[in-house]
């Protein structure tokens, strides 16, 4: 028979929210994540370079990383991973 593993738990130091958004199609996954303030939008199918939606990721202080500057490329993703959880940023 199995134990339970739980613990009580503990104050933390608040941390950034690290996310992956998944769902069908036409949801609204892009457009309600364009909102988020300081997002850093990842974007592996190329669509968040429309005008509209560049335009509400500018206006909610984010940035973006599309195909064209490497979000296809499995070790660039991973390079980006581990320069924003290292690096200072806003």
């Amino acid at each position: 028979m199995s134990k339970l593993k739980a613990k009580d738990p503990v104050l933390a130091e608040p941390s950034r929210l690290k996310l992956q958004i998944f769902g069908p199609p036409g949801v609204g996954k892009t457009w309600g994540v364009l909102e988020w303030p300081a997002c850093y939008y990842i974007d592996t199918e190329g669509g968040a370079n429309l005008a509209h939606y560049a335009a509400r990721l500018k206006a909610s202080g984010g940035s973006y990383l599309g195909p064209e500057d490497g979000s296809l490329d499995f070790d660039a993703v991973l390079d980006q991973c581990s320069a924003l959880a290292s690096e200072a940023h806003g």
